[in-house]
């Protein structure tokens, strides 16, 4: 980053730099753009805070409000927005569909277990051994 002071030293006269020249002129204009953006993200991410875990949204959240905050994002920040909730919804999707698959396997054990039972419940009584009897 520069300076007054260092801008001072390389302009003495005070004269300042055409946008124009800066543009036209390839090193620079490499310069001025890459630092320009990394100014630009550094401001737009300066109060947010990332902590790695994903954002839950809630059912009962102001629709305006989450508008106005994607329509300030750019066309990057949407996609990988986009990206984001889409990687979401396929793992709930997987999760959703493991949940059943599990759902029905514990629910025909369960039909097999009565059916057993009640195949017991059908031998009489005296075909069993009492206690004492082998």
């Amino acid at each position: 980053m520069m300076s007054v002071a260092t801008s001072k030293q390389l302009d003495p006269a005070g004269t300042e730099v055409a946008h124009t020249t800066i543009l036209e002129h390839t090193e620079v204009s490499a310069y001025y753009k890459r630092y320009w953006t990394q100014v630009k993200l550094a401001k737009r991410f300066a109060g947010k805070k990332r902590s790695g875990t994903e954002p839950t949204i809630k059912t009962d959240r102001d629709q305006a409000h989450v508008w106005q905050r994607y329509m300030k994002l750019n066309r990057e920040e949407l996609v990988d927005q986009l990206l984001l909730l889409e990687r979401q919804y396929a793992q709930l999707n997987e999760r959703w569909l493991n949940l059943n698959d599990h759902v029905l396997e514990w629910q025909l054990r369960a039909e097999q277990a009565e059916r057993r039972f009640e195949q017991r419940q059908q031998i009489p009584v005296d075909v069993w051994p009492h206690p004492g009897q082998t």
